[in-house]
């Protein structure tokens, strides 16, 4: 098992710098709710966390998240630092830093630092550094490129020339170089016994980011696409087939044709959905209608399928449901995960978007007292502060280099909410929470916009 320690981001978006810990005392915190105004860095925290899973898998940068990278004259300034712990056992520590162009068009970014260390559950140790990498080559408006790197371990592990050729590959490819497929395997098939350490660590990472669930803005619009994503881990011991991930509900007219190999994973999916929609939204069940199966020329069989809502007998297309109902069955997969497993890490961004304000509530008041994994979330409604101890809420702040905060000094008779709001208007925190204008300017504003809006 491995649990989420802490974050930290560096010059990331409008995030200078940023610092959560996901441990109250020596416990891990289940629940964190991250709240504040728009534009104060709440999805850069989901953002951090899709550039993490994407290079730890060996994978290039998100294409979708570049652009939240800032372009600095001193390179390698944007970096995240990630602190995971395996109870009672050790700590790592991974920090990886960024070079970035000017977000404008296509960014280019490039991993140009690393360095992956751990240390001992033990009073007194310090960390022991496995890997460091840096980048030593040109920039990205050189004429001539020439990508160079320099990789430092406890054991030789590559030569020099072999670093030389995968810096050049991987900073072709915007990738790791520790998480490299390449490095990997020159690990895992080395008969230096010596290297066990670095191994055992790196069978940690990969339980980290396959139990890691992230439910991004950019999934969540696709339920007003006609496209409900439903989030699963589906597997069926007979057939031996697995899938963990996001499927697609297509909720157009006359429905959607899919893989006859594909009909169980769906069937499964309903099937477990109708375990928790009808409590959650009364009277809501979940049918898959689906057609005889077709052969097609290349020999694939495949089926027409439609969603149905069935609300106490009255069947009709999924598609018509409100979006906030879809929303809620999009995430329900990532939800009953980490309620359930105490290994699953789920983020979810604008967790609030959509659902009634009274189940909100209801719910995060349910996962604080009893989820087994660590739940993350952004949100605006504030219901959820009256559910929550202090220590579950990060406040983001309107200072750019100390952007998240917790509020200290909260008794638990007190009304987080309440004083949340008392702060915003008169203070007295160690940050500002929020950067407000008066009433008269904003109706300043609207009326110099009307004027222009009418030339």
């Amino acid at each position: 098992m491995v649990k989420l320690r802490s974050l930290v981001i560096e010059n990331i978006k409008n995030v200078q710098y940023g610092v959560i810990d996901f441990q109250n005392k020596s416990d891990f915190i289940n629940v964190t709710g991250i709240y504040g105004q728009n534009g104060s860095g709440k999805t850069a925290v989901v953002d951090v966390f899709e550039v993490l899973s994407a290079l730890m898998k060996g994978e290039s940068i998100p294409q979708h998240t570049k652009g939240i990278f800032n372009a600095i004259d001193q390179v390698g300034e944007n970096a995240i630092t990630l602190e995971l712990e395996v109870p009672e056992t050790y700590i790592i520590r991974y920090k990886v830093e960024f070079a970035a162009s000017e977000p404008t068009g296509v960014q280019d970014v490039m991993v140009v630092k690393e360095e992956l260390a751990y240390k001992p559950l033990e009073s007194g140790s310090r960390y022991r550094y496995l890997l460091r990498y840096e980048y030593e080559g040109s920039n990205f408006d050189a004429e001539q490129p020439r990508h160079t790197g320099y990789l430092k371990s406890q054991r030789s592990i590559m030569g020099k020339d072999a670093v030389s050729v995968l810096t050049k590959t991987i900073i072709d490819d915007n990738r790791s170089f520790i998480f490299s497929k390449e490095l990997g395997g020159f690990i895992y098939t080395s008969s230096k016994q010596d290297l066990s350490t670095l191994v055992e660590i790196y069978n940690v990472i990969q339980d980290f980011y396959q139990n890691l669930r992230i439910f991004t803005q950019e999934l969540s619009s696709l339920n007003s696409s006609g496209v409900t994503p439903i989030t699963i881990n589906y597997q069926n011991r007979d057939s031996h087939v697995s899938y963990q991930g996001i499927i697609p509900m297509f909720l157009q007219s006359g429905g959607i044709s899919i893989n006859e190999e594909l009909y169980s994973v769906y069937e499964s999916t309903i099937d477990y959905l109708n375990e928790i929609v009808p409590i959650i939204i009364p009277d809501l069940r979940l049918e898959m209608e689906a057609g005889e199966i077709e052969i097609r020329n290349d020999g694939q069989k495949i089926r027409n399928v439609s969603f149905i809502s069935n609300r106490a007998g009255k069947r009709f297309s999924l598609k018509h449901e409100s979006e906030g109902i879809r929303k809620i069955i999009s995430m329900l997969g990532f939800l009953v995960e980490v309620y359930n497993k105490e290994n699953i890490i789920a983020v979810i961004d604008e967790l609030d978007a959509g659902v009634f304000e009274y189940l909100l509530g209801e719910l995060i008041e349910i996962f604080s007292e009893s989820a087994k994994g660590q739940l993350i979330f952004t949100s605006h409604n504030l219901r959820v502060l009256e559910k929550l101890p202090s220590y579950k809420v990060v406040f983001s702040t309107a200072s750019p280099t100390n952007r998240y905060i917790r509020l200290t000094g909260i008794k638990p008779s007190n009304n987080l909410r309440d004083i949340y709001l008392r702060g915003i208007q008169l203070g007295g925190h160690e940050e500002e929470l929020y950067q407000g204008v008066s009433n008269s300017k904003i109706k300043r504003a609207l009326r110099k916009a009307g004027i222009k809006l009418g030339e």
